[in-house]
Formats: structure tokens, sequence, C-alpha cells
């Protein structure tokens, strides 16, 4: 997927409640404006409701609401709040400060009324609300009752709780991260040093993952404990094949391709001059082979362990993705095109799809396709034909991930260091602030 580079070391910016595997936690979030804007950790307390625009009494200077109390500015930290499989992790804290009468825990849900779930909070603490279901959004809310009889609340803070396990690697040596199931907070990092290109995840939700600059293919479990290291030089390319439980890598500089088996780490195979690898694209059923795209060998099919046949009228294949009609997807970032080829013949179809710098690409479950154009601004939708069908201008998407449970969009931003989490229509449900130069996300979709 990414192409070997210079190693940097990104920004360190996430939110500061999570927590990070050997390293620290340092910065802040931002999620998108169309739904939820996250710019600090501190939740923005809508002053003006409570205070009127006659400013306020210097009695008041103690009320942490107050845009003139010395410690906050009048934008206390207030609820916290992180999804999980069937839960959402709650936290707050606003001890040290006078004139607050009570303290209690609102939670919404939908267009539900509003219910207080906790009516009388200790000034801070951590709590786990599981009278939640997986999939559905909810509303925390603090609200603030104050010794002058005023009823304040705080923003919104919106968590989707989920069972899917979703990870991303980092290009620039920060490790991996894995993200909460809605995708709006890192819940932690790990691997820390590690340049990693491109990762795959197994059925286990472990993440295997090309450690480009260690020379290594390396694997965690979902809560981030080690399991294995591989060695291979130059390894920038992963795929998980569920059916044969192999894993598949390629090695850029190298130009060979390996498999291994997931079981024991057993090398399989271990082919040599197929290409300056860019992506690897399994094919479903075991022992049936896979695709590889090449910068120098355009398409190289791979069967019963040997290359079988090459494309080179392509020039730059950066990105595969199989459907489910017995077609193969190819983005060309050099032309650049989107080409469709059937399988079984072997016959090339070039789309009319008008793309820029294609760097990525998701199949829609639909028989079409999305590609991550950051040339154009966001991401093109094409149908089974080719034809562009929508465009989500999204500026900078460089990857994209569709979760078929939800169809909804994972979009990696790599020269902002964001993730973004998107209905189909462009809506946005999240957007983090992580840090770095994330690379494609891949989960267990559940």
């Amino acid at each position: 997927m990414i192409r070997p580079g210079a190693r940097g070391v990104g920004e360190r910016a996430n939110r500061g409640t999570a927590f990070v595997i050997g390293d620290a936690a340092i910065g802040d979030v931002a999620i998108g404006a169309a739904a939820i804007v996250r710019v600090t950790t501190a939740v923005i307390v809508g002053v003006a409701l409570a205070l009127g625009a006659g400013g306020c009494a210097e009695r008041d200077r103690d009320n942490p609401f107050d845009p003139h109390n010395s410690q906050t500015g009048g934008e206390p930290s207030a609820v916290d709040a992180i999804a999980g499989n069937g839960e959402v992790s709650l936290s707050w804290d606003l001890s040290g400060f006078d004139g607050i009468e009570n303290l209690a825990l609102e939670r919404t849900r939908g267009d539900d009324t509003p219910e207080v779930i906790d009516a009388s909070l200790p000034a801070a603490g951590t709590r786990t609300d599981t009278a939640v279901r997986n999939k559905t959004t909810y509303v925390y809310r603090i609200l603030v009752d104050t010794q002058t009889g005023q009823r304040l609340e705080t923003e919104p803070e919106f968590a989707t709780p989920g069972a899917s396990v979703v990870w991303y690697g980092d290009a620039s040596g920060r490790g991996l991260g894995r993200m909460a199931p809605d995708g709006r907070d890192r819940l932690f990092m790990l691997g820390g040093g590690r340049t990693i290109l491109d990762a795959a995840v197994d059925l286990s939700g472990a993440i295997w993952c090309a450690d480009y600059w260690s020379g290594q293919i390396v694997q965690y479990t979902q809560d981030g404990d080690p399991v294995r290291a591989l060695d291979r030089t130059g390894v920038n390319v992963v795929a998980y094949a569920v059916e044969s439980a192999q894993m598949w890598a390629g090695s850029y500089y190298e130009r060979s391709v390996s498999r291994y088996s997931v079981t024991d780490g057993r090398l399989t195979l271990d082919l040599q001059d197929v290409g300056l690898t860019e992506d690897i694209e399994i094919e479903p059923f075991p022992g049936s082979g896979a695709w590889v795209a090449t910068r120098d060998e355009g398409l190289v099919r791979i069967e019963q362990d040997e290359v079988s046949r090459r494309w080179t009228e392509f020039e730059w294949p950066v990105a595969l993705a199989r459907d489910g009609s017995g077609f193969l997807w190819i983005v060309d970032r050099s032309v650049p095109s989107l080409s469709r080829l059937e399988v079984q013949s072997g016959e090339l179809f070039v789309t009319d799809a008008v793309l820029s710098d294609p760097r990525d690409c998701s199949i829609d479950g639909e028989g079409g396709l999305y590609v991550a154009d950051p040339g154009r601004g966001g991401l093109v939708h094409v149908d089974e034909t080719g034809a562009e069908v929508e465009f989500l201008a999204l500026s900078g998407a460089s990857g994209v991930t569709r979760d078929p449970t939800t169809e909804q969009l994972w979009v990696t931003f790599r020269e902002a260091g964001d993730i973004g989490v998107f209905l189909t229509d462009g809506t946005v449900l999240g957007r983090t602030h992580v840090g770095g130069t994330p690379v494609k996300v891949e989960g267990l979709w559940r």
C-alpha cells in the first residue's frame, strides 16, 4: 500500500484520556464539524445559557462555568465517554471548584427522552455504563446544580459502542494504534519506533504488520500483547487469507513475495523477482494464489506458487480489490486510472473514472468501489462499470476502508494525521487527530 520513504517522527497528538503502551499520550483530538467536534479533552460549555448576556457577579467567580474563572476560563473538563464492546467508559473531573451543589449524569439514546442515570456524582470519578447496546449512539452530559440555584448543562459527549476491533499503522515510526469501535477515540498505541507501512487483521482481532525499517512482520493480539516477529527485509505489504489461515507479505526492495502459516509462523513460500511490491490481493479459495501490484512489473499473477502472468501495461498500480463477481479492481497512480480485470479470462477493462492522484480503494458491497484520491480532494465512488456515481469532498483523504457491517467509511488523512469515520453520503461521525502518518485502517468488523 505504502511505498517506503524517508523515516520521520510525526507530531504526537491524541486524546488525553487515551493510554499508550510504551509511550506517552500527548495532545488533543479533533472530530469533524458536521456532527461532533472535540477540540480538546475539556468539554466546551455553553456559558451563555447560564450566565446571560449581562456578565456575572463577583460571587460567581468560583463557578467553573464562569468565563472569568482563573482555573478554567469558563471551559471546565466534564464527562469523557469512550466506546467499547457493550459498554461505554465514562470519566469526569470537576474537583477543586466552589459553588457546585450537585452533579448528575444524563444519557440520551437517539430521539429518546434524556435519562438521568446517576443523580449524584462525586466531583471526580469514573464509571462504566453497561446498560447500552452495540451500534447505538448515546449522548452523555453532566448536569451541574450550583449553590445559586442554576442548572448548567455541558456540551454533549457521544459514544457508539461496538464489537469491531479496529487498528491502524503509522508510517512515521510511531507504531500501531487501536481505535475505539466508533472511531471517536484512540484506545492505545504500541510498538513505538516501528514504521508500519501496511497491516492486516485476522479472525481473532490480532494485527499483523509490515515493519519496513526493522525488516520484520510483527503480530500482536487485539489487547496489544506481542505474539511473534518474523524477519523479512524491506517488508512493506501484508495480506491475510481467512480461508487458508495464511499470511502473504511483499518486500519492496527485495522484490519478493513470501507466505507464512499464521498458526506457527512457518514460511511456506519465498518467491523472488516478483517486483517492487505495492499491494497484495489474495484469491478467496485455498491454493488459488494471489495478485500483486508492483511498481516496476505491473500487475503480477501468482498461481501454484509461481508467477503465471504479468500485465505490464500498468505503470504504477498501488491498490487492488477483489469483488464478489469475479473481477479485480486495479488502481494505477501513474497514469492515473482505474481498471477491472476479469479473473477467469484475464481480460482487462479500463474504466472512464476521472482520477488525479489515487492512493487506495475499498469495495462498496454492491459491485462498485471507493477510491481515495487526495489529488481530487476526496473519495471517488464508482459503480460496477467504473462510472462515477458520487464524489465525497474529503480533502487529503489518502486511505479508505469500508466497514461491511455498518456501511461506514473509515478514512485516513496522512498529511493531517487524522482518522475519520463517515456515512456513505459524507456525513462525518467522528474525526480524530492521532498524529504521525496514519496508513489504511484495518478491522475485524462485527
